[in-house]
């Protein structure tokens, strides 16, 4: 049975400040450090035969810190990366809806086509996710994946998984290091598990 197990990055800087990530290439922070340990911790009783990241230090430093259970390769995928937000990157929410109302409006609202100055676009992000799962579905048929990325990535993956339209991903937000697993039913990816986070609390 093919398994991938998706794990959203540690905390960083940024998303303490809540500011708007996206592609800008921001480091995990103590606390993202401690909590890639501990979902270190918690996978340690599985058997990964494949591991991917996205590019972003967040999430390889992420992948790196699980890694030491197992010393696998990394395969570093592009297309896992967050969404991009243009130039909404670095600045805060509070600063995004003071300069940008009406489309901080949709953007919460109907967030599927809102498309931030210079950016993505959550169909624009669905697109590529959708396309770098099924490759990597593809190539490890009956094996054990891990894939290390970001909160958009993943709520969008489960809206098409769950056939839900993009406008209502803000229901489906994963806890940083959250574990969604995605497994093989009658040939097709079904969703099993969502954001599990317990080992944020108990490990």
């Amino acid at each position: 049975m093919t398994r991938l197990v998706l794990v959203r990055h540690g905390y960083t800087y940024w998303n303490e400040e809540k500011k708007y990530q996206g592609f800008a290439d921001i480091n995990l922070n103590p606390q993202g450090i401690n909590e890639a340990k501990k979902v270190a911790k918690r996978l340690s009783v599985e058997n990964f035969d494949r591991i991917y990241s996205s590019p972003l230090r967040r999430a390889m430093e992420t992948a790196e810190i699980i890694n030491e259970n197992f010393n696998k390769k990394i395969h570093i995928c592009e297309c896992l990366k967050e969404i991009n937000f243009g130039d909404w990157e670095g600045h805060t929410f509070e600063e995004i809806a003071h300069n940008y109302p009406d489309l901080s409006k949709e953007w919460l609202e109907k967030p599927a086509d809102m498309r931030p100055p210079n950016g993505e676009n959550f169909r624009d992000l669905q697109e590529r996710a959708i396309n770098v799962l099924h490759e990597i579905y593809d190539l490890n048929k009956g094996k054990n994946v891990l894939i290390v990325t970001h909160g958009g990535l993943i709520s969008v993956l489960v809206c098409h998984i769950l056939k839900i339209g993009l406008d209502e991903l803000w229901k489906f937000i994963s806890s940083n290091t959250g574990i969604t697993i995605l497994e093989e039913y009658d040939n097709e990816l079904i969703l099993t598990t969502f954001n599990e986070h317990g080992h944020l609390k108990y490990l």
